[in-house]
């Protein structure tokens, strides 16, 4: 019981290793313009927000960096026009 209280940190570290190896912070940072993820950015909740929009501009990011052409998806609500 005691290991789930650390998973979602185990899990965090995991990802970050994965991305430094696919060097997103010299691509997907300096692109979103916001500082790289800390050790718990995904594991602790403190601002949802910033939290989510994060999470939509890395998984575009990730599709994008697999070769499949992938808006963000908070760019395109925003750029569509009001009907």
């Amino acid at each position: 019981e005691n290991e789930d209280i650390f998973l979602p940190f185990m899990m965090m570290e995991s990802l970050l290793e994965k991305l430094k190896i696919l060097n997103y912070e010299e691509e997907f940072i300096k692109e979103v313009k916001m500082r790289p993820l800390s050790r718990h950015y995904f594991a602790l909740e403190t601002n949802p927000g910033e939290q989510f929009y994060m999470f939509i501009a890395l998984a575009a990011w990730l599709i994008r960096k697999a070769g499949i052409s992938f808006d963000t998806p908070a760019l395109r609500i925003t750029m569509q026009p009001m009907q």
